[in-house]
């Protein structure tokens, strides 16, 4: 190809060599540079023969440096997904087993995030390109199906203005009895009041994740996304410090958390390692379980201290119009959500954390079997160590899912290693 050559042989080192020291002599101007062995790269493809089968992966080359198109500079939206699409069906095509395949997809992943591209973008374009569109609607239809006590059908969007004024019509008059009784000033009101040109409703759409799929739901120009970034950069400070010892939402934290003496010290040879991923994260809280804990907890760690001029029941009041009155689309309906929140938002995952915190304080804080362990949270997964029994370990799980008038569901992972997030972790004799 071009300057390089491929080829195999299967006779000795030195007969191989002998051919290429005639070829080297045959003109005064070639130059050749040799690689021989068992695996050798080619252009961009590493070429293994691997017990006498040939494997290929992608090369990467030592001096290559991980920069494509910026995500969101001053290119038209199709630059970006073609970007992507090329690096996925490159791997598709040079990744001769599955292995090889993930670990270009892992290393794809991490190019892409350096260079500002949302993971959200990335999975869309790996959904898009790998599932059949088929199978594919049918699942999200299915989800749809499992989880209509979590959303409620409003209308078909054929009603859609009807729907969104009204929606507009409660907030607004919420907001001006607000305003008028001074629970809030005259400059919040404008700031959270709404307009019918500032509502541009969504689609829900979803990503596959393994073997199920997940909603995606976007905020931009929601009925309620003023209130959520007001209540956001609001509350955002307080709740922070509320939780900063307990949860982390990146690997590096994470990792960084794990080497830190209060958890290593923790740490012996028999110590079991446990991950517990809460699969029904992002529904878990009722509406009015989700206001009573975060007021609960904000009163008591503002000491039922206004935050910024705004009193707790104020803040209250503002996030019942936001779990109440958030909208969506999903097969030309309008729905709204009956339990939990929009998952994949900045200020869901807070509130969420935050909801969970007083589960977390008294499941596992203010529990003296649980004094001599460590506990972190990262996203919806908890980690901990266990030093007692199995036998305790079995009847702590079960004292966990007793969980108020809110159903947890828990999937469970324990032993020397364990999966949370990206990381793969062990117990090496002590050591993490």
């Amino acid at each position: 190809y071009v300057d390089d050559i491929f080829f195999t042989s299967n006779d000795s080192l030195e007969s191989i060599d002998q051919v290429l020291d005639e070829a080297n002599n045959f003109h005064p101007n070639i130059k050749r540079v040799q690689q021989i062995g068992r695996n050798v790269p080619f252009l961009d493809v590493f070429i293994q023969n691997s017990n006498g089968v040939l494997k290929t992966s992608l090369y990467h080359k030592e001096a290559a440096e991980p920069y494509v198109v910026p995500f969101g500079s001053d290119h038209p939206g199709h630059v970006f997904r073609n970007t992507v699409d090329t690096a996925i069906t490159r791997a598709v095509r040079y990744s001769t087993t599955l292995s090889e395949f993930e670990e270009e997809i892992r290393q794809m992943k991490l190019m892409f995030l350096y260079n500002g591209y949302p993971s959200r973008h990335i999975d869309w374009r790996l959904t898009t390109l790998f599932i059949d569109q088929d199978r594919f609607y049918k699942r999200c239809q299915n989800y749809m199906k499992q989880h209509q006590d979590d959303y409620e059908l409003l209308s078909s969007i054929s009603n859609m203005e009807t729907i969104v004024n009204q929606h507009i019509h409660k907030i607004n008059m919420t907001l001006n009895f607000l305003e008028h009784e001074h629970y809030i000033t005259k400059d919040i009101y404008q700031q959270l009041f709404l307009q019918r040109n500032d509502i541009q409703l969504k689609n829900v759409y979803f990503l596959f994740d393994r073997s199920y799929v997940k909603p995606i739901f976007s905020m931009e120009s929601n009925v309620t996304s003023k209130l959520s970034t007001y209540l956001d950069d609001l509350l955002r400070p307080i709740i922070e410090d509320i939780l900063k010892q307990s949860v982390v939402n990146q690997d590096f934290d994470f990792i960084q958390c794990l080497h830190h003496h209060q958890c290593s010290s923790k740490l012996k040879p028999t110590t079991l390692l446990v991950r517990i991923k809460i699969q029904n994260f992002f529904s878990l809280f009722k509406h009015q379980s989700v206001v009573d804990r975060i007021g609960y907890l904000l009163a008591k760690h503002r000491q039922n201290q206004p935050i910024n001029h705004i009193s707790i029941v104020t803040i209250e009041r503002l996030l019942e119009l936001y779990l109440k009155y958030t909208l969506f689309i999903f097969e030309d309906y309008i729905y709204t959500f009956n339990h939990g929140m929009p998952n994949e938002t900045r200020f869901r995952t807070l509130l969420s954390n935050l909801c969970l915190y007083y589960w977390k304080t008294k499941k596992f804080q203010d529990n003296q079997q649980f004094q001599n362990e460590f506990l972190l949270q990262y996203n919806d997964e908890l980690f901990f160590t266990w030093n007692q029994s199995k036998e305790n370990f079995h009847i702590f799980l079960l004292e966990l899912k007793e969980f108020s008038d809110d159903d947890i569901d828990m999937d469970i992972e324990y032993g020397q290693q364990i999966n949370i997030q990206n990381i793969h972790l062990e117990n090496r004799h002590g050591q993490f």
